[in-house]
């Protein structure tokens, strides 16, 4: 009897505790696109448009390194390519990439200095991001070849 009951309490708390993990990432509410861009672009690091190119995990890490040919910058300082890191997986606030589509790219540094992006900065794919394109007008084209992480 006492291991059915011990058995029960276990499987209660395992789906507790896997429910409340299922829901680690709880972003902010905003109160509209508009306002919503004006404080990325005035606190972020960068902003910009772009095709992901490569995922790689990061190793030893819990993240992954998306490589990115930018397209438009409205601010940041990046060049025709950029390296953003982000969680692997959306339970830990991750962006969910895929090589070959392109993106509204919102990133802020990491305490290295390197560009990170999360759910919470709400990145779009481009297709999907028309009212935000409209609201931020038209950005800067890259400089260089050289890959951009900070």
């Amino acid at each position: 009897m006492k291991k059915t009951i011990f058995s029960l309490l276990g499987i209660f708390a395992f789906l507790i505790f896997s429910h409340l993990n299922a829901f680690a990432c709880n972003c902010p509410t905003v109160i509209g696109v508009e306002q919503e861009l004006k404080w990325k672009l005035k606190q972020l690091a960068a902003v910009f448009s772009g095709k992901v190119i490569e995922i790689n995990k990061i190793p030893q890490s819990r993240d992954v390194s998306v490589k990115i040919e930018v397209k438009e910058i409205w601010k940041g300082l990046l060049s025709k390519e950029a390296n953003i890191a982000t969680p692997e997986h959306t339970g830990a606030c991750g962006v969910s990439f895929e090589v070959g589509k392109s993106y509204l790219v919102f990133a802020s540094h990491s305490a290295e200095g390197n560009l990170i992006t999360g759910l919470c900065l709400n990145d779009k794919e481009l297709e999907k991001a028309s009212e935000e394109l409209e609201i931020l007008g038209k950005g800067k084209k890259p400089k260089s070849n050289k890959s951009s992480s900070k």
